[in-house]
């Protein structure tokens, strides 16, 4: 598709791993979490990738050297959203369609993503976020839906009151935008939330409110979702992997 593109967040430390090293560097079957999250993108037919890079910027262009990709940098942290604005000047002229992903999390496939662009151009979505059913919602977004079973907002797990906390329907954080509707909505998200950042999954909410078609596609496998932010969610990704190979 000679009209889309990838942007890849890859700037965070990841602190809570407990290592100076960016935790998209971090290896799964010897390769970097990051370049399996690249090669997803463009296996599914995407024409462009950007990689946002902040901390150790360097060691994350050396690792993707062997890949095609184009870089943003982040020089201070201050959530999703943020790092979207920073990488859209780099995307190329004409590009219709958006993917935003998260460098962290390396078992999305591109069948997974496929999908995903299919349904958001059957629905005539201005945004499409790829969901899952999870055993354990904790510390992800949840899926607001409306009485009719429509998705209407995303809200952080920092920022969910006890009855949102049960919900299991989570974020994947892999997301589907049409490029005018994306930059309309980036320009009025704010950031005052728990955390002060600026989050992308404002801008569901922000679009939904403006008349914006918004849909989700569900993963047919919740495992393809994991992320990476603590050591032992890398241990339940190198388990997982093994057991959907």
């Amino acid at each position: 598709m000679r009209d889309s593109c990838c942007i890849v967040m890859a700037a965070g430390l990841g602190k809570r791993m407990g290592r100076a090293v960016p935790k998209v560097l971090l290896e799964l079957e010897g390769r970097p979490l990051v370049a399996y999250v690249v090669e997803a993108a463009y296996e599914a037919g995407l024409a462009q990738v950007v990689v946002v890079v902040g901390h150790g910027r360097d060691r994350v262009r050396d690792a993707l050297a062997a890949h095609p990709v184009d870089f943003a940098v982040q020089e201070e942290q201050r959530g999703t959203a943020h790092a979207v604005m920073l990488a859209l000047p780099a995307v190329s002229p004409g590009t219709r369609l958006v993917v935003t992903m998260s460098g962290d999390s390396p078992l999305v496939k591109a069948s997974t993503l496929k999908g995903l662009l299919a349904r958001h151009g059957e629905a005539g979505n201005a945004a499409t976020v790829l969901t899952a059913e999870v055993p354990d919602p904790a510390g992800y977004g949840r899926i607001i839906r409306d009485r009719e079973g429509a998705l209407s907002a995303i809200v952080e797990d920092k920022d969910c009151d006890e009855s949102r906390k049960s919900i299991r329907e989570i974020n994947s954080s892999v997301y589907c935008f049409q490029h005018a509707p994306l930059v309309h909505a980036l320009s009025l998200v704010r950031d005052n939330n728990v955390q002060g950042e600026y989050y992308l999954t404002d801008v569901i909410g922000i679009l939904r409110r403006g008349g914006f078609r918004v849909g989700a596609h569900p993963a047919e496998d919740w495992r393809e979702v994991l992320g990476v932010n603590r050591p032992e969610e890398l241990e339940r990704v190198k388990a997982a992997i093994e057991g959907m190979m």
